[in-house]
């Protein structure tokens, strides 16, 4: 079966499995990637940003990363006005 990133259900069920991936090796920076992306999905922005922070922990020199963050915080900010 393929996934659906506009499915409630397998959106759910990817952010356990991420979780569960996470915590089985903490230090995998594309788990959290992943688990960012599910959240901007499911519009938990600041849960996205927090993933993405903790994966900058890892590698504090992605510049793509560090521009995510950016780009969720602004939206974020946006949303909040």
């Amino acid at each position: 079966t393929s996934f659906d990133i506009n499915d409630p259900e397998q959106l759910k069920q990817e952010e356990q499995d991420l979780i569960v991936a996470i915590a089985q090796n903490p230090k995998d920076v594309a788990s959290y990637q992943r688990i960012a992306q599910v959240y901007v999905r499911m519009d938990q922005v600041s849960d996205a940003i927090e993933a993405l922070e903790a994966a900058l922990k890892l590698e504090p020199d992605n510049l793509r990363m560090t521009k995510r963050v950016e780009a969720l915080r602004q939206r974020q900010a946006v949303k909040q006005l």
